[in-house]
């Protein structure tokens, strides 16, 4: 668990501070600068989301047979769910051009990297993971 929860918080710091990058790119782009969309909502939501799905991956980790699979359905659901409320209540006109992208890269960051870093290290030349070692 520890493990898990270590690369919760590495995750939630590095999908925060690309989702920072993101929408410095996209605010430069099209003008569009939001109150709400600053360095500590973006980073305190990253950071809480990766670690709750660090936390999510492990249990699935431990309890299924495909974690990676189920994972992403949850991450995709939850993302799916923001997007749609941003678009059904956004907070000021246009908020979604921004948002949504940073919900999409915070994602994607977080299917790639919790499971990577949260599996138990198989040894790396090991072909048949039923082969026993000499």
């Amino acid at each position: 668990m520890k493990k898990g929860l270590s690369a919760g918080f590495t995750v939630g710091i590095l999908s925060g501070v690309t989702a920072l990058i993101t929408e410095f790119i996209i605010g430069s782009i099209t003008g569009l600068w939001f109150k709400e969309l600053n360095i500590v909502s973006i980073m305190f939501s990253c950071i809480i989301t990766n670690l709750a799905g660090s936390v999510i991956f492990v249990n699935l980790d431990k309890k299924t047979s495909k974690p990676t699979l189920y994972y992403t359905m949850i991450v995709a659901g939850v993302t799916l769910f923001l997007t749609f409320n941003t678009i059904v209540n956004p907070p000021q006109e246009q908020f979604g051009t921004v948002s949504h992208p940073l919900h999409i890269v915070a994602a994607l960051l977080s299917i790639w990297l919790i499971p990577t870093w949260t599996v138990k290290n198989v040894p790396f030349l090991q072909d048949n993971l039923t082969q026993k070692s000499n």
